[in-house]
């Protein structure tokens, strides 16, 4: 009972000692965490320290002086002793205010805890409260977004795996086969551009890349390809000693693969290390793309030669676009930060970029920020600005793309949309950033006339931006035909008795066609034939007698007769038909697709000029075939109400054909003509397209006389406008986009 007594005195005259002493002499309530892991490393010629929380896996760089601030919390040293000693230690000014935010830097990054303060850190939890490993300004859209984009599962721990599958990867990592590879994708792109003219023409039309067979091999290969990605990113920290404690299925871009947490390479003091073991998953995607080329190179047509060239396209663009550039957040990223010892290197350029945007409002410099090294301010903001004109034009190469690739079926107002969503998020990103401008001057130094020349200055751009003319472009769907297309019908009711010419054939001006029988057609000339035979004896009687009542009736008999049988011979004539202009055999239409007026009969399910039709009977007026002048040729094109105004009769446009996708036309808009609603076979709906209302349809001659066109082919024109200013061409966007009153 007396000891228990003594404790409880010793304890509220700590406690009274503690509540009456001044703030800077009371210990502070913080204890570094003693199952934190660290390693120094060397970064920018100072001494910064990589420590890593073994329970939530995160990794955090500290200064030399935030480190030894971390190392001297031990739950019994006061503020001013502590201040005191670091300034000691340092030899530099250290202000108060720079101390307690490294302090407070450390307890958001819980490198420290407190028996006082457990709600704020739980060294125990596995997911401690208040802690996101997103950057702090991600946005809820952006985050949705991404999560769409990126969807990852729960992972394992892949240690055992990687234990076991390294030790057969090692010879990968020998001198002789770096050596190897390297000369080897060397080789494989020398030999790519001296034959590029070759790999060029053995490309597929973009057509048969947008087809679903072909989206499935792209689904396919960018899951290979990214499976393979990070598996050489998880054994490569294993072969150099790192962990890897981190690795699931993951959905990019709805296609399978992996994700592999490899940050313990931090962990590794040699950079050279470091930087293997970024640059791992773009040397094996390289090697992989290479391989991929002389696959699809020697492979025969087909589905294994798409899948081959997909998983091509897939390893080398994405690896030069994306993954080895620098001013995006992958493997090229860390590698540059790495090289240059400066870590956080984005957030610090965006730092950079505000404040230069800070000084420009209020003549102020930024802050520079702490725990991290410093950088030249120069290169950052030039990198700032760098990394946000690429990923612009990124985002503005992407909505080019939906937008062509869109704009055949009439959905291109989602490529609007898309880039709309996009400057709208830039202008809450800058409205953000503005905000936060105003908060960091002190009250009543907001300095009013700099701002309103900022803001002049920025609403003039704005003005100017509005009213730059731009080339702005309309594609609507297009089929191509013959400018002169004759249409040859059986002119008499008859048998198909013979056939002599097949669609596709090229005949002369007055060729045979085919040749028609007619049972009573043949019996009449023969009758006429007869009368005139008859009538011809009975003129010879009525001489021998001379009778000329007689001789004057047979008379009148014969030029009866002839004129029967002259009739009678021309039906029979008609019977075999010729083609009127010299041209191209064309099937003629048929079934429910081919509308050519009430008094045409069409076959139902064949066109006529074959031989199973030999021998049937065909009514007058049947459409037999077509003559196509191959030396003249015509687009038909549609296009809604709004792109009409801004096209002219006389216009030059340019039509590209999905059968010939490497060849440009030129044409001239002939007649614009107003249709209710397309009932033809080539009409939008047929095309993919939406059918409007009211549209309206485009007739171009085409400048060409190439012997590769073929009636029918199908493919989209472009009318070039450019005389529309930004600002119409928003306003026409958004009411093309959304229904206005």
């Amino acid at each position: 009972p007396q000891l228990s007594k003594n404790r409880a005195l010793r304890s509220t005259r700590q406690r009274n000692e503690f509540v009456f002493s001044p703030a800077s002499q009371r210990p502070l309530p913080f204890v570094r965490r003693s199952d934190l892991q660290y390693q120094p490393i060397a970064s920018c010629g100072d001494g910064n320290v990589i420590v890593k929380d073994p329970i939530r896996l995160a990794y955090y760089r500290l200064s030399p002086l935030q480190f030894d601030l971390w190392q001297r919390l031990d739950g019994s040293t006061n503020w001013e002793q502590l201040e005191r000693d670091l300034r000691a230690k340092h030899k530099d000014q250290i202000s108060t205010n720079q101390l307690q935010r490294l302090l407070h830097d450390l307890v958001g990054k819980q490198l420290v805890w407190s028996e006082r303060l457990p709600e704020i850190i739980d060294p125990a939890s596995a997911n401690p409260v208040g802690v996101s490993r997103e950057h702090p300004g991600t946005s809820a859209p952006r985050k949705i977004l991404s999560n769409l984009l990126f969807l990852r599962l729960p992972g394992w721990d892949p240690s055992k795996f990687l234990r076991v599958i390294e030790p057969l990867a090692r010879p990968l990592f020998c001198s002789s086969f770096a050596t190897g590879l390297a000369l080897f994708v060397t080789l494989t792109w020398l030999f790519l551009f001296t034959h590029f003219e070759d790999f060029n023409r053995q490309l597929p039309a973009l057509g048969d890349l947008l087809t679903p067979q072909s989206f499935l091999f792209l689904w396919l290969a960018i899951g290979l390809a990214k499976v393979m990605h990070e598996l050489a990113h998880g054994i490569t920290c294993q072969h150099y000693g790192g962990e890897c404690h981190s690795i699931g299925v993951a959905f990019l871009i709805f296609s399978p693969c992996l994700y592999c947490d490899v940050s313990d390479a931090w962990m590794l003091s040699r950079k050279r290390d470091r930087l293997i073991i970024s640059a791992a998953g773009m040397i094996l995607e390289l090697g992989l793309s290479a391989i991929a080329f002389w696959l699809w190179w020697f492979a025969r047509p087909g589905w294994w030669q798409l899948f081959f060239l997909q998983l091509f396209l897939v390893t080398s663009v994405s690896t030069i676009l994306f993954n080895a550039n620098p001013l995006l957040r992958y493997d090229g990223y860390y590698i540059l930060s790495d090289l240059l010892e400066i870590p956080n290197l984005q957030r610090r350029s965006r730092q950079s970029l505000e404040a230069a945007y800070r000084w420009l409002l209020f003549d102020q410099p930024g802050d520079p920020g702490f725990g991290d090294s410093p950088g030249s301010p120069t290169f950052l903001f030039i990198y700032g600005v760098a990394s946000l004109l690429y990923r612009w034009a990124l985002v503005w190469g992407i909505g080019w793309m939906l937008f062509t690739f869109l704009a055949p079926v009439g959905l291109q107002s989602l490529a609007t949309v898309y880039l709309g969503i996009s400057v709208l998020a830039a202008f809450i990103e800058w409205g953000a950033m503005t905000a936060r401008a105003f908060k960091s001057p002190s009250p009543g130094t907001v300095p009013h006339v700099r701002i309103l020349t900022v803001a002049s200055l920025v609403l003039l751009c704005g003005v100017i931006a509005w009213n730059v003319p731009i080339p702005v472009r309309t594609i609507s769907p297009v089929v191509l035909k013959p400018a002169v297309v004759r249409n040859l019908y059986v002119e008499l009711p008859g048998e198909l008795h013979a056939i002599f010419v097949r669609p596709g054939d090229e005949v002369l001006m007055g060729q045979t066609i085919a040749e028609f029988h007619n049972p009573d057609l043949e019996r009449n000339r023969l009758l006429a034939s007869e009368e005139r035979e008859i009538q011809q004896v009975d003129l010879a009687l009525a001489r021998a007698q001379s009778n000329t009542a007689l001789k004057q009736v047979a008379e009148f008999g014969i030029r009866t007769a002839d004129f029967r049988v002259t009739e009678a011979q021309g039906q029979t004539d008609r019977l075999t038909l010729r083609s009127p202009i010299a041209g191209t055999i064309l099937p003629a239409p048929f079934g429910e697709e081919a509308h050519l007026g009430d008094e045409t009969s069409l076959l139902r399910n064949d066109h006529p000029l074959t031989d199973r039709h030999v021998g049937e009977f065909f009514r007058r007026r049947t459409l037999i075939c077509q003559i196509a002048d191959k030396s003249r040729w015509q687009a038909t094109a549609w296009i809604d109400s709004d792109s009409v105004p801004a096209i002219q009769v006389g216009d030059e446009v340019a039509v590209r054909l999905n059968g010939l996708p490497k060849q440009t036309l030129t044409g001239t808009v002939q007649t614009i003509a107003v249709i209710e609603e397309e009932a033809n076979r080539d009409s939008p709906r047929e095309l993919g397209g939406v059918v409007r209302q009211q549209s309206y349809r485009v007739t171009i001659d085409i400048d060409t006389t190439s012997a590769a066109l073929i009636p029918g082919m199908r493919g989209t024109v472009r009318y070039r406008r450019s005389r529309q200013t930004v600002g119409t061409w928003l306003v026409r966007s958004f009411h093309r986009t959304f229904r206005t009153w």
